[in-house]
């Protein structure tokens, strides 16, 4: 898995000098105006410590993605995109234990400044730049004793490399392809006698974003 996240991160960077690379060499003029609108989100996810809770709670390993949505709105001033973006997303496994439901459920959300470089060429625009910014992820375990979580706030540096295709006047087809690199403690629950942990590094990873814009923008 390490070294899946490695060459993920390897691939993305190498994206964004290419896009950079690309926007320099077909650049269509500078842009202005703004635009913003709602997104579906894809976060990779594995963790071994959660793996483990969830063989001692009884339910099935969690999936390997975490689906959400957010939003962003952002202005274009010549060759940059500046403004914001957030959003949040989760991942729950439960089954039937003696009769009962239990489930493991991890939310993650966050937020932060988006600073881009940009390049139009005809109807497509392409983007590299990063996200500043912080949130939080929660783990919930419920059982028939009850409700058990356990939250970890972090801050995060997000490269990003987008596309957007310009569908119509006002609305514009936006994705992302992004790696997390969160700074953060350990986050640890306890369930029976034994800590858990979701480490920082597993906090992690790549995302995707897929979205609408809409707005205007004027050479």
């Amino acid at each position: 898995m390490q070294k899946w996240k490695l060459r993920g991160a390897a691939g993305l960077c190498a994206s964004v000098i290419l896009l950079w690379h690309w926007g320099g060499a077909n650049a269509g003029g500078p842009i202005y105006g703004g635009g913003g609108g709602p997104f579906v989100t894809f976060k990779a996810f594995e963790s071994t410590g959660m793996d483990q809770l969830a063989r001692v709670v009884g339910v099935p390993c969690l999936a390997s993605w975490m689906r959400g949505a957010g939003g962003a709105g952002y202005a274009f001033i010549g060759s940059a995109r500046i403004g914001g973006l957030g959003g949040a997303a989760s991942v729950r496994s439960s089954a039937l234990v003696a009769g009962q439901e239990r489930s493991l459920k991890v939310d993650f959300g966050y937020g932060g400044f988006l600073a881009e470089y940009v390049s139009r060429y005809r109807r497509l625009t392409t983007s590299a730049g990063c996200v500043l910014g912080g949130g939080a992820y929660e783990v919930q375990i419920e059982d028939e004793n009850g409700t058990h979580k356990a939250s970890r706030g972090f801050f995060c540096l997000q490269p990003c490399a987008g596309l957007r295709v310009q569908l119509v006047h006002f609305v514009a087809l936006q994705a992302w392809a992004s790696y997390l690199f969160p700074v953060a403690e350990d986050l640890s629950i306890r369930y029976g006698s034994a800590l858990y942990h979701l480490t920082a590094g597993e906090m992690g990873g790549l995302a995707f974003l897929l979205g609408l814009e809409f707005g205007g923008n004027a050479p």
